[in-house]
């Protein structure tokens, strides 16, 4: 009987041991970022429990802890020295940490002769809690992210300035985290903590994350904390090591949350010659990419708003394009400067050119206050600029990146709702074709006319960007079901390329499909689909309308642009020295041409105007032909004993169009125009007309007069 009631008696001790652990209090912390940039401080409710620490190994993630992280590195930008009471000290005291634990280092001197700009302020705080292994203590380290000056910026670009060239870890980051650790080893001491049998909590946002991510992996290797009593919960860090760092399985208590629709986490890149990546787990939250289109419209975007209204006046505004910004990005910047020494020794000296820019025109200023008045004045006025797509751009860049996002997201949704591991898919296409890219609704959702995007037929989950006079880059989610067809409306067969890139749920670069070539005319239609079970070298199906299925696909699918209506100013010079100037209107079928003309040695002696028809044909990739028939008006001046001083002069024209981009157009034309004896005399005569090259007779009564003219249209 004693020994059931033993039993009970420490199975209820048990029992309530582990309530204890569990029991989870809601407290409410101030929150705020950047001065200035972030208007508001909200009141943030959230669970908070000591027994969060050792529930689990740090090496699984953990949401309860990753929304407190989350919390201290957005208030990590607060001003420490101006204001006590702020937010940052404000939660630690909420939290329990006593005044005589918490540490601040925010009196940053860019002049220290060890490490210059290369420094972070941040926090340490300790305090004995009740975690979920009995009485520890646990530490806090807040790593601030860049605030608005010019120093840390360039010190971001610190990827071996000592070397210029590659280097294992990045250096401007490797240095701020060697003096945070020297610091968090004098408080280790000073407050007689035993760091192995103690957890540790590491946080920071952007360049804060980078440190924070640096100091996890230099305190594990030196054995300073256990790795698992190690918990680090890094935002929108950049990278930090062009090590491999797939293997490194004793860095996985790391946790980098990246938005895939911020450039900031994919730098420096990884690709081509450039290895840059984190130490840790990289997790991706979702997007209007990587997850269901209308449960992130009408859902989880809602509850977003719900939390980032607190901070802004407005709604969260994201690109909507998935991590195809970053890529595109990051593909410029490694195809222009294959090699990380080029990033200091290549064309236009990229480095230092981003450093002076930095501290000339972004923030300029003498004092650091000048210098975050000059940034915020920047942004308010893009902000609330009446140029729609400037105010969206502006506003986008800043939610893509900001903490507040990340936190907002954090708080809005689940662990089981909040991340993705949906890949990305980018098509290039290589070749001055026409493009239609369809849903499975059989939907138009992208269009590419002669290998420019028309933006304004863009709808999700489709993007693309036109990187030069014959590549497009077309992005979409690696689960889209789609068919993109392939036209070209020139006599001769014209040739153009498809590869598919892949690329991992953040962003980065995983590989490509082989490049393979076809050619296509007005009468040969190319359609691809992603196919299941297609060769791994060309995952995509290929099929070809010809004929009279092509034309009718043509039409179904908006690849006609050749019936497009359009306007083009035109300007050109002819040997004659005649300056015309006009424009014309219609279709490349069909147009209508107006037209004056002026001589510089004649000027004012006659009033010109042309009025014609004509047609344009597309003959190979971005070669055209035109022909136009004009009836010309002359009004002649002068001499003053003229004849006939109204003269109607038929004239034809050909030209050689080459087309560099869609709208643009460069040509050389023959133009013949047609003297009739005694009834257009006056308009060619010598006082009014050059006649560089001799005329030719066409029968008894008719020259023709040719000349050489060079243009382009707009």
């Amino acid at each position: 009987m004693y020994k059931k009631i033993f039993l009970a008696g420490l199975a209820l001790f048990v029992l309530l041991s582990s309530a204890k652990n569990s029991f989870c209090k809601t407290v409410t912390l101030p929150v705020t970022g950047i001065p200035k940039l972030v208007p508001k401080t909200a009141d943030i409710s959230v669970e908070w429990n000591e027994g969060f620490f050792g529930r689990k190994s740090s090496f699984s993630y953990d949401h309860s802890i990753a929304r407190i992280a989350a919390i201290f590195a957005d208030n990590a930008y607060v001003d420490v020295l101006e204001e006590k009471e702020n937010p940052l000290y404000r939660s630690y005291k909420i939290l329990g940490f006593a005044d005589d634990n918490i540490f601040f280092k925010y009196d940053v001197d860019y002049n220290d002769s060890t490490y210059g700009i290369n420094q972070c302020a941040f926090s340490i705080a300790s305090k004995t809690i009740d975690s979920a292994k009995g009485k520890k203590t646990l530490v806090f380290l807040i790593i601030r992210g860049t605030p608005l000056g010019s120093e840390e910026w360039i010190s971001n670009l610190n990827i071996n300035n000592s070397q210029k060239d590659s280097a294992t870890i990045h250096e401007g980051f490797s240095v701020a985290s060697k003096q945070i650790l020297f610091y968090l080893d004098e408080f280790l001491s000073q407050h007689h903590i035993n760091s192995k049998d103690a957890f540790l909590l590491v946080s920071g946002h952007s360049r804060g994350a980078s440190v924070a991510n640096l100091c996890s992996v230099f305190l594990a290797d030196s054995k300073k904390f256990l790795p698992q009593n190690i918990y680090a919960y890094t935002f929108a860090a950049p990278n930090v090591t062009s090590q491999d760092t797939g293997e490194l399985n004793q860095y996985k208590f790391i946790w980098n949350i990246v938005n895939a629709e911020d450039v900031v986490p994919t730098m420096p890149p990884k690709r081509n010659h450039w290895d840059f990546q984190k130490y840790g787990n990289t997790r991706v939250l979702i997007n209007a990419w990587n997850t269901d289109l209308e449960k992130y419209l009408n859902e989880y975007l809602p509850r977003m708003n719900s939390y980032f209204r607190k901070f802004f006046d407005r709604d969260f505004s994201p690109f909507k394009t998935g991590s195809f910004i970053p890529i595109i990005i990051t593909k410029f910047l490694t195809t222009s400067y294959p090699e990380p020494e080029q990033f200091y020794s290549g064309f236009l000296h990229p480095h230092d050119t981003a450093a002076k820019f930095i501290k000339e025109k972004v923030f300029t200023g003498e004092t650091s206050h000048e210098q975050v008045e000059s940034v915020i004045s920047v942004i308010d006025d893009a902000i609330n600029s009446d140029n729609k797509l400037k105010k969206k751009i502006v506003w986008s860049c800043i939610n893509m990146h900001t903490m507040e996002s990340y936190l907002c997201w954090l708080l809005a949704l689940n662990e089981d709702e909040i991340f993705s591991t949906m890949e990305s898919q980018v098509i290039r296409l290589q070749g001055h074709q026409n493009c239609s890219l369809v849903n499975e609704k059989d939907e138009v959702i992208l269009r590419i006319e002669n290998a420019k995007v028309i933006f304004s037929s863009i709808k999700a989950p489709a993007v693309a960007f036109s990187k030069s006079i014959n590549t497009t880059f077309i992005g979409f989610p690696k689960n889209a079901n789609y068919k993109i067809l392939v036209s070209s409306n020139s006599f001769i067969k014209s040739p153009f390329q498809v590869e598919l890139e892949y690329y991992s749920p953040e962003g980065g670069y995983l590989g490509c499909s082989k490049k393979k070539e076809f050619y296509t005319d007005t009468k040969l239609v190319y359609e691809f689909c992603r196919a299941t079970n297609a060769d791994e070298k060309f995952p995509l199906t290929v099929r070809q309308f010809y004929d009279k299925d092509a034309l009718e696909v043509q039409d179904k699918y908006e690849l006609r642009p050749d019936k497009k209506f359009s306007f083009h100013p035109e300007l050109s010079w002819d040997m004659d020295n005649r300056i015309t100037i006009g424009g014309r209107i219609g279709s490349q079928q069909i147009f209508g041409t107006v037209l004056t003309d002026f001589n510089f040695y004649r000027f004012g002696d006659y009033l010109s105007l042309w009025m014609g028809v004509g047609t344009q044909q597309k003959i190979y990739a971005r070669f055209y032909v035109d022909a136009e028939f004009f009836t010309k008006f002359v009004y002649v001046t002068s001499p003053q004993d003229s004849s006939r001083k109204t003269n109607l002069v038929p004239t034809v024209r050909f030209s050689t169009v080459f087309r560099p981009r869609s709208s643009k157009q460069i040509f050389l034309a023959g133009l013949f125009e047609f003297n009739i004896e005694d009834f257009n005399d006056d308009a060619f005569d010598f006082s009014v007309k050059r006649n560089t090259i001799p005329s030719f007779p066409l029968g008894n009564s008719v020259k023709i007069y040719p000349t050489i003219q060079a243009g382009i249209r707009f």
